[in-house]
């Protein structure tokens, strides 16, 4: 598992409440690995950790047709990898455990530093234990403050524990040119909007109409390549045109100012949209930055889910705006593809993490897999016998 998804499983494990530590004193060492102990409350966030991931496995292997469990004690009925549910999860916590183990032994020897990761621990912490709400619900059940910070902490170390393997110094650093190539390569920097080929219910526009908006398109193309607009001023100018026709259709704009991350364009939105497209790691817009580089343009990868990279990862030709039908999400997209050659200078700092992470994470996870297994552990069977999954009560 990635260190992102790592933290959005943290998320979601943290809608789960429990009441597993009523009997026990409060963090007893349920397990020593390689010398780090961990306590009962952190083999708590890891196990249900385990927990939601063996239920994301379960949904994930579902049939056309199969509906998922309604309840975690559904789920516990299941088997997953032909194991029973208790046994997947209790390996899957350990693992996790060994995982921790590794990190921060590793994190040691090398006298690492979390640096500007230490606000980041914070923010997390902060956010889910005080703001929404969780602090109550872990620390009722034997999961306090700090050791709910220091699981962020050590998901954090494991980020830098990676930047330390593969960063420039790196005892297996990828090289600035290989990271360089792989972003021109690989990476679409796209200027775009698109037009709804359906109505307010989502039913198919009549030919008529789509026919309209089509020649509407092709018009407003034009002038961008004329250079009498921008594409972020076509979509408006398409907008206000929709507008006056008293339209069904409508318009989402996916020119805003920054870079959109894998997965999150605005090309999943069928609303119209403007100003600035935040980043997974909140960097500053591009037209903050540098108003003369492409202030409107979203870096897409191949990762993303809108369906942007498939439609126009063969298009050759750049700087040159053009029509495209996407059928499957029913719309016209008017996008302007642009050279990440010409301005990977600009981008390369915000987008360096990115395309490390998209070059070697399934390194990194073969390399955790075969350092966990080397791990000696000392652990405590009653107490991982006592905290159970099936003692996890639900929000």
């Amino acid at each position: 598992m990635t260190f992102a998804k790592r933290i959005f499983a943290a998320v979601l494990a943290a809608c789960m409440i429990l009441t597993l530590a009523a009997c026990h004193q409060k963090d007893e060492v349920v397990m020593t690995i390689d010398g780090v102990e961990i306590s009962s409350g952190l083999y708590l966030m890891y196990m249900m950790n385990a927990t939601d991931q063996f239920r994301s496995g379960i949904d994930e292997g579902l049939k056309e047709g199969e509906k998922a469990p309604e309840d975690l004690a559904g789920y516990l009925k299941l088997k997953l990898d032909d194991k029973d549910a208790i046994t997947w999860i209790r390996e899957k916590a350990e693992d996790n455990c060994r995982e921790h183990a590794w990190v921060e032994n590793t994190f040691a020897k090398n006298k690492l530093k979390l640096g500007d990761y230490a606000a980041s621990v914070d923010q997390y912490v902060s956010m889910y234990w005080d703001s929404y709400g969780y602090g109550a619900y872990y620390e009722a059940n034997g999961v306090s403050r700090s050791t709910f910070t220091k699981y962020y902490e050590t998901l954090f170390k494991e980020q830098v524990v990676f930047e330390y393997f593969y960063g420039e110094k790196g005892p297996e650093a990828v090289s600035a040119d290989t990271i360089k190539t792989t972003f021109i390569e690989k990476y679409l920097l796209i200027e775009y909007f698109t037009a709804s080929l359906t109505d307010d219910d989502s039913k198919d526009l009549a030919a008529a109409k789509i026919t309209e908006i089509k020649k509407s398109l092709d018009a407003l193309v034009e002038k961008i390549n004329d250079g009498e607009m921008t594409v972020k001023e076509a979509g408006e100018k398409f907008e206000e045109e929709q507008k006056k026709n008293d339209t069904s259709s409508s318009t989402s704009s996916g020119t805003s100012s920054g870079a959109s991350s894998a997965g999150s364009s605005a090309a999943d939105s069928s609303a119209a949209s403007t100003g600035s497209a935040a980043t997974s790691s909140g960097v500053t817009s591009s037209e903050e930055k540098n108003p003369a580089v492409y202030p409107d343009a979203v870096v897409v990868t191949a990762d993303d889910t809108s369906g942007m990279y498939a439609l126009l990862k063969d298009v050759k030709e750049r700087d040159k705006a053009a029509v495209y039908k996407d059928d499957t999400n029913k719309q016209y997209i008017v996008a302007l593809l642009r050279d990440p050659a010409k301005d990977y200078e600009h981008y390369k700092d915000d987008y360096r993490l990115t395309v490390l992470h998209d070059l070697k994470d399934e390194a990194f996870e073969k390399k955790l897999e075969t350092e966990i297994a080397k791990l000696k552990a000392d652990i405590d069977e009653s107490l991982v016998k006592y905290y159970s999954p099936k003692k996890i009560k639900e929000s």
